[in-house]
């Protein structure tokens, strides 16, 4: 014969037990950091005594150019015996952390060293915002030496 009351207290207290632990830690609200929405367009290289400029426009739907702390220039090369084709994908692993105003308007404009070698050097810009946060990356610009 079946206990309806063992079976009805089991219930009971099991769902008082699971009640009681909630579903994680809970804090005060906070918004989460947005990613820069601009990005680097039409962007440019020249290179002139280890020094390499990249010059662009900035396109975005929100121009706050306020909020950009400093861009992210990534760069990988390659010799031009072990190219990569023209549809393969380029990894760009290592990048340098330009800081500082480097768009004013809509212009974006950043130098650094960089020794020239004799290949192909592929490079790209992101835009980095207060708080660390990374926007969107630019078209490759392809150079080759």
């Amino acid at each position: 014969m079946i206990q309806w009351g063992k079976i009805f207290l089991i219930a009971l207290s099991s769902v008082l037990v699971l009640s009681c632990f909630g579903c994680g830690k809970k804090g005060p609200p906070f918004l989460t950091a947005n990613p820069v929405p601009l990005r680097v367009d039409n962007l440019g290289v020249t290179w002139k005594d280890g020094t390499v400029t990249l010059e662009g426009t900035v396109k975005g739907e929100n121009l706050h150019v306020e909020q950009i702390t400093g861009c992210r220039v990534f760069s990988v090369w390659y010799s031009k015996d072990d190219a990569p084709c023209e549809t393969c994908p380029i990894e760009m692993k290592t990048f340098q952390e330009i800081q500082g105003k480097v768009v004013v308007g809509t212009a974006f404009r950043c130098e650094m060293e960089k020794k020239k070698q004799a290949g192909i050097t592929y490079f790209q810009v992101r835009l980095l915002g207060r708080g660390g946060v990374v926007g969107p990356p630019s078209d490759m610009m392809k150079i080759i030496e």
